[in-house]
């Protein structure tokens, strides 16, 4: 499908608007679609809500026109349980400012269809089309982000990546490429439209809309969603973090211990004792809780086999994924899938772990980093 490029306008570029004061006078209403998803969340949904209604107030104007729409112009029954009604159908003729689309769960496969025709249909009508959360994935899978940068919800991000390499998916708070802006939505949201409203009616109008959220000025697009990804908390000691970056980029081809150590310059020992010391357990513990957590994310969100899953998470079987899996969580990878899959899942931490489960995983891991590095499995993407 050819993608209508915003002249002028590249990644991470809103489209250039006249200036950094605000308009003085906007005559046309911008018409603002969201397309509400079943399982979407009251969070995501309200903020957008809400933002352009506060926008509606400090211009003394309803500039910003928001219509909910839905798949089958029928309720839609959001996370919490609550029905949506649509306030248009889906058949709105004449062109669309921005249309919104917002997903927070894998859809009913059934659905799937339905969604692309929808999501489709958007994009032909619309000047920018945003997607937040899990949304993106239903761009990506309608083919409509093939070639381009997009981010999502970091929980959804390996299974992304895994999923739809044709789209290069990064860790950022908000990208806009050509005629798409992806998020992760919740409270990105507020950066996000804070910006794209900014982007019309200036600068100046950003920060009166920021201080009535009683928010800060827009965070950076490229900031990464999660500070846990690229600092750890409690740690001040730069090898420790040079040590996590490195375990970090080597999953799915785990390094041994004194091989990390060699590269951050110190001996396997000090680096034993510098983890105690700052982090309150072990490298191998800690690499092992990393791979756990690649593996939690695959099988959640990705259709990857737990065989696969094994493989993309550096495990030399299936039996040993099993095993140390359940030494961190209390599942097996199966149980866990089934139990928590397609939702927000419990954190795998390793404060108060069993002093006999922290032992078998650490066996386990010093078992894995011992084997020589296996080849990458053919169509992963590892962060």
């Amino acid at each position: 499908m050819e993608h209508r490029k915003t002249p002028g306008c590249a990644v991470n570029e809103l489209p250039p608007s006249s200036g950094q004061k605000m308009h003085p006078m906007l005559a046309a209403a911008y018409q603002v679609r969201v397309l509400v998803l079943p399982g979407s969340t009251e969070l995501d949904l309200t903020l957008h809500q809400e933002l352009f209604r506060v926008a509606n107030g400090l211009l003394n104007k309803s500039l910003f026109c928001v219509d909910i729409l839905t798949i089958d112009d029928q309720n839609v029954t959001l996370a919490n349980g609550r029905a949506i009604m649509p306030t248009a159908t889906l058949n709105l003729s004449g062109e669309c400012a921005l249309s919104i689309v917002l997903s927070h769960i894998n859809p009913d496969p059934a659905l799937i269809p339905v969604i692309h025709s929808a999501v489709r249909k958007l994009a032909k009508t619309s000047t920018l089309i945003a997607a937040a959360d899990q949304a993106p994935l239903l761009l990506a899978s309608a083919g409509l982000l093939d070639g381009r940068i997009a981010t999502c919800h970091v929980d959804l991000m390996l299974a992304a990546r895994e999923s739809y390499p044709a789209v290069e998916f990064v860790d950022q708070l908000w990208i806009r490429d050509g005629d798409f802006l992806t998020y992760p939505g919740h409270l990105s949201t507020v950066d996000t439209m804070v910006e794209y409203i900014g982007e019309i009616l200036g600068a100046e109008f950003a920060e009166a809309l920021s201080a009535e959220l009683i928010s800060h000025s827009p965070r950076s697009p490229r900031l990464s969603q999660r500070s846990t990804r690229n600092t750890v908390e409690g740690n001040n000691d730069r090898r420790v973090q040079k040590a996590v970056d490195i375990m970090r980029s080597h999953i799915e081809a785990p390094l041994s211990i004194p091989a990390i150590a060699e590269k951050v310059g110190v001996s396997t020992r000090s680096l034993e004792v510098l983890w105690r010391n700052v982090l309150g357990s072990s490298p191998q513990l800690f690499y092992m809780r990393e791979r756990i957590n690649h593996s939690c994310s695959l099988l959640l969100f990705s259709g990857l086999s737990i065989t696969e899953i094994s493989c993309a998470c550096g495990f030399s079987s299936g039996a040993s994924f099993s095993r140390a899996f359940a030494d961190l969580t209390g599942l097996s990878p199966r149980e866990y899938r089934r139990k928590h899959g397609n939702k927000i899942a419990p954190a795998v931490l390793l404060k108060n772990r069993m002093t006999r489960r922290a032992q078998s995983v650490e066996a386990v891991a010093s078992g894995a980093a011992k084997r020589e590095p296996r080849s990458t499995l053919k169509g992963t993407r590892v962060s």
